[in-house]
């Protein structure tokens, strides 16, 4: 019991309680836009419509969207011009940092919604999908059923 008041005191302190919207943090944006363009770049390629479908995605989302345009295009930009391999190595240490239970669930929802966004999740998205999910301590099925 005392263990888990100890839990749930380190996900307040990093708030995991205030909802999505408040425990945003730079880090976390800049996170989930290096997971989406290597998810974005797991068929080889990165172009123009991959970008839109990130930027768009961001603006639907209340969470997302309170971040500034340009630092998440900057962002997107610095990750899509590194090779795949890099790209998705890059994010994976930054995705090792999220502790919050709430954040590390919605970078799993996000980003399985990105990936089906065109209809078609590759195993080559669904292997990074696992890979990230193994980093963030979760179980990748609970957020692909």
């Amino acid at each position: 019991m005392f263990t888990d008041l100890l839990r749930k005191g380190k996900e307040l302190m990093h708030g995991a309680s205030d909802g999505v919207s408040n425990m945003m943090s730079s880090k976390f944006m800049e996170s989930f836009i290096a997971c989406s363009v290597a998810i974005a770049g797991c068929d080889g390629d990165f172009d123009d419509n991959e970008r839109k479908k990130i930027l768009n995605f961001v603006a639907a989302d209340k969470s997302l969207s309170r971040f500034d345009k340009e630092d998440i295009e900057a962002t997107i930009s610095r990750y899509s011009s590194a090779d795949n391999d890099v790209c998705q190595i890059s994010a994976l240490k930054l995705v090792n940092k999220i502790r919050g239970l709430n954040e590390r669930e919605f970078l799993m929802r996000t980003l399985v919604s990105l990936a089906r966004a065109d209809g078609n999740v590759d195993e080559k998205e669904m292997a990074f999908i696992k890979a990230v999910a193994v980093e963030v301590e979760l179980d990748y099925k609970k957020y692909t059923a």
